[in-house]
């Protein structure tokens, strides 16, 4: 690296901040990294990070708890498999992946829990802070449950993406399991709509999709995670910072994945600090997501927000018109051209092409 990017800040100890000093260091092994703000419960209490294996995450897929090239998403109407040898879906644990970043520091980085509240330095400074949020966002929202089943239940070559046969009373509904053997699997309830609920509407869509689905009526809790993401454009937090992570708008608004994403931003920003082209301000900042894709994820959450009703049939007929490199490769933000018209022609025209309108000649809501 140049002289100038010597020494690097970063503004918090999550996922963001733990992985870009992570790669700054291996990058170079004379920079100075001060990491401010304590170290994410995330580390010590597992969470679930889902993602398909790109070529910017060999690392974190070598300790993938496990993977799969196969998955299902399924309705009332049907059920569609698809495959991908190529980009392969991982499960990785929160607490190994931060391990990995925090045991690689260990004696490079300096760790201090006092965060300051605007940094004001003549060295980059990299902001992983909570990002600001407009007015009532739409939210995912999630309960999950690490169970083991006395009786071998899971087929654990398969996991479900989303399965929307449960209660749609309280917005848009799935399960998303993850079948870890034929004992053990991650079970999770999952919505879109602007409020949480309360922790016994979750359980009780986990219980009664493991009956009927499974037969299954009794099982041992082994740990659970909850969480909510937020499916909008985010804000920025600080003013002299560069922000990353989910304060760099990692977060993918359609979906919620984020993982992947803000690991190809920090091993980006590492490429560009190594050749001198790091941005020196926030608007001249590598966008995590393409353009087409921002402009269609709008588009895409408006249609949800005002015909939640229709989100079964619409990621029904996202699998019926791709397959799963393709659709490996749209959700982790580097789909050809093809891809894309495949998606918009499968798509209810009409309800598409109102809410195009109303995004551009109307404020979101």
């Amino acid at each position: 690296m140049k002289q100038a990017d010597a020494h690097i800040s970063v503004l918090g100890a999550g996922c963001a901040g733990l992985s870009l000093a992570c790669y700054a260091a291996q990058a170079d092994s004379n920079l100075d990294i001060s990491v401010f703000g304590k170290v994410s419960q995330a580390a010590t209490q597992a969470h679930i990070w889902g993602f398909w294996k790109t070529g910017w995450l060999d690392m974190p897929a070598s300790l993938a708890r496990k993977s799969w090239k196969h998955w299902q998403i399924i309705t009332e109407e049907g059920a569609i498999c698809q495959t991908s040898h190529s980009y392969p879906y991982h499960a990785l644990e929160s607490t190994k992946w931060l391990s990995h970043c925090l045991n690689q520091l260990r004696g490079r980085a300096e760790f201090s829990e006092l965060m300051p509240d605007e940094p004001d330095i003549d060295y980059p400074c990299f902001d992983s802070r909570t990002p600001k949020l407009p007015a009532h966002p739409m939210l995912q929202h999630f309960l999950g449950l690490e169970i083991y089943s006395e009786r071998p239940v899971f087929t654990p070559d398969t996991l479900i993406l989303m399965d929307f046969r449960c209660d749609q009373s309280h917005g848009i509904h799935f399960i998303y399991l993850l079948p870890f053997s034929e004992h053990e699997a991650m079970i999770e309830s999952t919505l879109f709509s602007p409020d949480p609920l309360p922790e016994e509407t979750y359980l009780a869509s986990i219980n009664d999709y493991l009956a009927r689905h499974y037969q299954l009526d009794g099982y041992t809790e082994l740990r659970r995670e909850r969480g909510i993401i937020p499916m909008c454009e985010t804000m920025a937090t600080g003013q002299n910072s560069l922000p990353i992570g989910a304060n760099g708008g990692c977060i993918r608004p359609s979906s919620g994945y984020g993982f992947s994403f803000i690991i190809k931003q920090v091993k980006g920003l590492v490429t560009d600090m190594g050749t001198g082209r790091l941005a020196s301000s926030r608007e001249n900042m590598r966008a995590p997501h393409r353009w087409l894709d921002r402009q269609l994820d709008k588009v895409f959450l408006r249609v949800l927000r005002r015909h939640p009703h229709l989100a079964p049939a619409i990621f029904l007929s996202m699998a019926r018109a791709l397959d799963g490199d393709e659709m490996a490769m749209f959700m982790s933000g580097f789909a050809r051209p093809a891809t894309y018209a495949k998606l918009i022609w499968a798509m209810p025209k009409l309800v598409f092409i109102k809410a195009a309108i109303g995004c551009y000649l109307m404020p979101a809501r």
